[in-house]
Parts: C-alpha cells; sequence; structure tokens
C-alpha cells in the first residue's frame, strides 16, 4: 500500500564509526569551498560569544521569504557520517522572540537531499544543542540513498523574517547500535507490551499478538524477509544497492490492536517530527516499516504479511520508496509477483489466463493497461495484477 508523508527532516548511515565526524567547528580559516550560502550571508565571528572554542558562523538572512535562506556545509574529503549515531550542532537565535523552524538535509555529491529533519530553535542569547539521533532522520520524498552517500549538510531558514541564527560546531558523534535503534523502533510500536521478536541480519518482525503467534510464526516471517533480499540481490544485480542497517532494521511490525496500527504512525511522526497519513487498508508501509494487524478469522500467515515485508525489504534493497507515485509501479510488481509466487491462491488465475487472450485496450479501460498508463498513473488494486505480470516477464 502506498503512503505520504507530511513535511520535512535529515541526515547519515553505514560502516562502524570512530570518533567525531567534525563538519565543522569554525576554529580554522575555512575554504571557501566548504561554505556554500543562498539568500544569507555567513560571516565567521571570533567576538568571543561562541559555543565552543573561540569562532562561530552568523547566518543574517537577506530574504524574509520562509524556506529561501540556506547554509550548506561540505564534508571534509574522503569522510561521510555512515555508521554514526547523532548529528551534532550549537545554535541559537539572539534576536528573535519566537522559535525559529530550521529544516535540515543530508545531500548527496549532486546536492540532492536523501535524509531531512525538522528543528525547531528557541529564540535567545543562550545557545541550544542540537543532538538528533540518525535513526529519527526520514528519507526524503523522492529518494533515498545511504549515509555513506552523503557528502554535505544543509540548513534551510524555514520561518519568515528571520533576523539572525548562529552557527558553531556541527559535527557527526558516537557509535550506531543495531540493537538500541531496533528497540526504540518496538518501543514506539508496542510499549512495554509483551512482543514476539525474529531479529537478524538488519532484518525485523515483532508483533504483540503474543498468544496467537507462535516464536516459529514470527521465524517463518523473518526467512521470508531473508528469502526475498536474496531474490533481489540476485535478480537485480547490480541495480541492488542496499542502504545501510545500523540505524534500523528493515522491518515488519503486526498488531494485536487494530486501534494500536493507526497509533503506531502517530508516535512514529511524533518521532520523525511530520505528519504520517493514517492506514486505510490491511497492510500499510512507509518507508521501510511494513505493519498490518492480525485477525484470528485469517490466521498467522496471511499474504498481506508478506507483501508488506516485501516492500520494506525493496526500499531498503532498491532504493523505491512505496509512497513515491514514481517508484510505486515496480515496487507493486515486486510484492504482487513473490506474494502471487508464494500464496498462488491469492490471485486468481482464471483471470490471467482470460485476459491474455483479450487485445489490450487502448483506452486503458481493460483488465491490462497499455504500458505507458500503467506507468504513468497512481498505482491502484486494479493495476496489481498486471504489474505482477510484468514483473513475472521481465
Amino acid at each position: 500500500m502506498r503512503t505520504v508523508l507530511v513535511a520535512c527532516l535529515i541526515v547519515v548511515t553505514a560502516q562502524v564509526a570512530t570518533g567525531d565526524l567534525i563538519v565543522n567547528d569554525f576554529e580554522r580559516d575555512t575554504p571557501p569551498a566548504a561554505i556554500h550560502s543562498a539568500n544569507l550571508k555567513a560571516i565567521e565571528s571570533s567576538d568571543g560569544g561562541a559555543a565552543e572554542g573561540k569562532s562561530y558562523l552568523q547566518l543574517t538572512p537577506s530574504k524574509t521569504e520562509a524556506n529561501v535562506a540556506q547554509l550548506r556545509l561540505v564534508l571534509p574529503a574522503g569522510t561521510n557520517p555512515a555508521g554514526r549515531e547523532h548529528f551534532s550542532a550549537a545554535a541559537r537565535a539572539p534576536l528573535a522572540t519566537e522559535k525559529i523552524e530550521l529544516r535540515w538535509y543530508a545531500l548527496d555529491a549532486k546536492n540532492r537531499p536523501l535524509f531531512q529533519r525538522r528543528f525547531d530553535l528557541a529564540p535567545g542569547e543562550k545557545w541550544i544543542r542540537l543532538d538528533e539521533p540518525l535513526r529519527t532522520w526520514r528519507w526524503d520524498n523522492r529518494r533515498m540513498g545511504d549515509w555513506d552517500d552523503v557528502a554535505s549538510i544543509a540548513v534551510v531558514v524555514a520561518t519568515p523574517n528571520v533576523a539572525r541564527i548562529d552557527l558553531d560546531d556541527v559535527r557527526f558523534t558516537g557509535q550506531a547500535d543495531e540493537k538500541r535503534n531496533a528497540d526504540w523502533l518496538l518501543d514506539i510500536a508496542f510499549a512495554d507490551r509483551p512482543r514476539k521478536v525474529a531479529h537478524a541480519d538488519g532484518l525485523l518482525v515483532a508483533t504483540d499478538a503474543v498468544d496467537a503467534f507462535a516464536q516459529a510464526d514470527v521465524d517463518w516471517l523473518l526467512a521470508n524477509m531473508q528469502h526475498t533480499r536474496a531474490w533481489l540481490r540476485k535478480t537485480f544485480a547490480d541495480a541492488d544497492r542496499p542502504t545501510d542497517d545500523l540505524h534500523a532494521p528493515a522491518a515488519l511490525l503486526i498488531f494485536n490492536d487494530p486501534a494500536e496500527y493507526p497509533r503506531f504512525y502517530e508516535r512514529l511522526g511524533q518521532q520523525w517530527r511530520v505528519e504520517i497519513s493514517a492506514p486505510k487498508s490491511q497492510g500499510y508501509t512507509v518507508q521501510d516499516i511494513a505493519t498490518s494487524t492480525y485477525d484470528p478469522k485469517l490466521g498467522t500467515r496471511r499474504p498481506v504479511y508478506f507483501h508488506e515485508s516485501v516492500h520494506a525489504v525493496a526500499a531498503r534493497e532498491l532504493r523505491l520508496l512505496s509512497g513515491n507515485s514514481a517508484h510505486a509501479p515496480m515496487q507493486e510488481g515486486i510484492a504482487n509477483f513473490l506474494q502471487v509466487s508464494l500464496f498462488p491462491k491469492s490471485l486468481p488465475r482464471a483471470a490471467y489466463v482470460k485476459n491474455f487472450a483479450q487485445p489490450i485496450d487502448a483506452s486503458g479501460d481493460g483488465f491490462f493497461k497499455p504500458l505507458e498508463m500503467l506507468f504513468a498513473k497512481p498505482v491502484t488494486t486494479k493495476e496489481y495484477a498486471q504489474l505482477a505480470s510484468v514483473v513475472a516477464f521481465l
């Protein structure tokens, strides 16, 4: 199923990291190529008011509109924030009387956003330390990447009529821990309720329907995610570019109480500082987090569980967002093809037999649509069967 995220966020991923990655502490002459500004003046100051050391950066927007003043800091050559745990910076708004919204972005080498995060800066002369776990940054709506693809950090002033913002000591700190980040996701999902969990190799299955699911059931679901990943890597070969799993595993979460299903997205949205549209179907995937509910009438090995878990794994492996209209046809094609392969009865064979014998209706009103229509319009459940057949053909 598709999802929509509303708002903004940021930053980083991958191998084991040691020590802090200092993006810029403004303590030495910074090469002009390391600092880029648009619609603001950036001046290094040594007036004795730095948060750390002697120098800091004063940012003075030259335009009053929101979301036009921005600063980009290039990472030191040969570095990336992969494997770090936090993004950290000191900021203050000495001339402000109300809070200021800042939107931070992690950009690739072509200055395209990969991650983003929103931060509200309180007014005043006091420096405020931003300490943002990388697990709480979300992927951009248009693309996703890996933390080791990040080449620079940008901040956009999202509030209008800002007179000045000061910035100091921008860095990445700590070392990411997959188990700690998995526990963070489990706590958002299930709070202190008992849960059954299967977690291995950057993949996670968990449910609070502990009386219904045997451990063998969650292990089976995890094994299917592992098989999906192996199939994607074999099938897509060099086009398979998995992103880092240290900051949170690709997950399938199954809720015992249907009311907890939408509440989870409220809580997750609070953590990400975005609004996530509520699920309207039996299964729902946001980024690489797949969800569904338990129904005693349908058992513990439902097609929808597998279908949504494929979305999560495909997002992580192929960098395809199920909520992106350009990515959705391939996402749904893969998920439905694998679903019907594992659960043949979930899509009636007779529909294929009947409609493969018919010419394709050029108007797009038939069972099969012309490909230029199939891949140009928002995907609905009506297109699932054809998309599965396209992936089967490929």
